[in-house]
């Protein structure tokens, strides 16, 4: 779980970033940067997401991992000179900065609540456009998604996975059992081409402490197999790139590539501090912001090269999957008991 400060979404996110650092946009637009901040010794990543009106900014910031903290930020942005500050409360977090030539941001921000005291420094992400095709809505709170290369696969909270075809139409149901008479979804999905894999999570205990765990299980419609891999870690995302399988970690923005066997043989750092659910396309990875919900883009080494807007930003719904289906997105915008599953289009 990652602890947060919540608070009431903002004003309408527009498309679009200004073409100078400088300059003063005639009508709202949508800046995001990301990057790393250093508290003494410890790093931690930020990404801070606003809406510029003429000098006027307002938005929200992430940052940390482990915690990770969301928070609305309002302030201004006259000339290069970057000034934001939480709304009136209890506690006060302060960023300034100077944007440069490239729209690169240098800066210091302090955040009374924790003591955090640290220089930052970020770099502008290109905005995607974001189109939504298709829209339906299922009486299922999803919880993870995936393309089979067929239909898509709803993982639902009611411990039943969901066949929908890409027409958007349900077909049918299907129940799993992990064990005899345990019912089982997963919170991550992915595909090798012929199965399905999920995980369930545990915890091992030893005299030095306690080690949280995921078992990654195969399955398909007629039930699950015997094969099993365990990841030391608990997994916020599964991907496959073909070869090998891609796991995001649920308490760092950090992907771990295994083979088949189980051996992790390769780690990359996202950058992104809530990011949560992953797919990959074949040449990119796709993951989303628990807390700021926007789609991220990121290149096979990692790094986060766009952002986009989501359907559904200001309902109170939650990030329930994200699949990769030819050239569309499939997006699971979940409520309480329902959810509304989005096709799109990113470029």
């Amino acid at each position: 779980m990652r602890p947060s400060i919540s608070f009431a979404c903002l004003c309408l996110l527009l498309a679009g970033c200004a073409e100078s650092p400088t300059g003063v946009p005639a009508a709202p637009v949508a800046r995001t940067w990301i990057g790393t901040f250093a508290n003494g010794t410890v790093p931690g990543d930020i990404v801070i997401d606003l809406v510029q009106s003429g000098d006027e900014v307002s938005g929200e910031v992430v940052f940390g991992q482990a915690p990770t903290e969301h928070l609305p930020v309002q302030g201004t942005l006259e000339g290069d000179s970057l000034q934001l500050a939480t709304p009136a409360t209890g506690f006060s977090f302060i960023l300034r900065g100077r944007l440069r030539a490239d729209a690169s941001l240098e800066g210091h921000m302090a955040f009374s609540l924790t003591g955090l005291d640290a220089d930052l420094s970020c770099r502008p992400l290109p905005r995607l456009r974001v189109s939504t095709e298709l829209s339906v809505d299922v009486p299922y709170a999803v919880k993870a998604m995936v393309f089979d290369g067929g239909e898509l696969w709803l993982s639902t909270a009611t411990s039943d996975y969901v066949r929908m075809s890409v027409a958007g139409t349900i077909r049918d149901t299907v129940i799993v059992y992990y064990r005899p008479n345990t019912r089982w979804t997963s919170g991550a999905l992915t595909s090798d081409g012929s199965r399905l894999w999920g995980f369930l999570p545990g915890t091992a205990i030893s005299p030095s402490g306690s080690y949280d765990y995921s078992d990654l299980v195969s399955f398909n419609a007629a039930g699950r197999s015997p094969d099993s891999l365990r990841l030391w870690h608990r997994t916020g995302g599964l991907a496959y790139d073909g070869n090998d399988f891609w796991s995001l970690r649920a308490d760092s923005p950090r992907l771990y590539r295994l083979q088949p066997s189980g051996v992790v043989v390769d780690s990359l750092q996202l950058g992104i501090p809530d990011a949560v659910h992953l797919e990959f396309d074949g040449q990119h990875f796709w993951t989303l912001g628990w807390y700021l919900k926007r789609l991220y883009q990121c290149n096979a080494a990692g790094e986060t090269v766009a952002v986009g807007d989501l359907p559904g930003q200001h309902t109170g719904s939650f990030d329930g999957g994200l699949a990769v289906a030819g050239a569309n997105l499939w997006y699971a915008e979940s409520h309480a008991g329902y959810s509304t599953i989005h096709r799109l289009t990113a470029r």
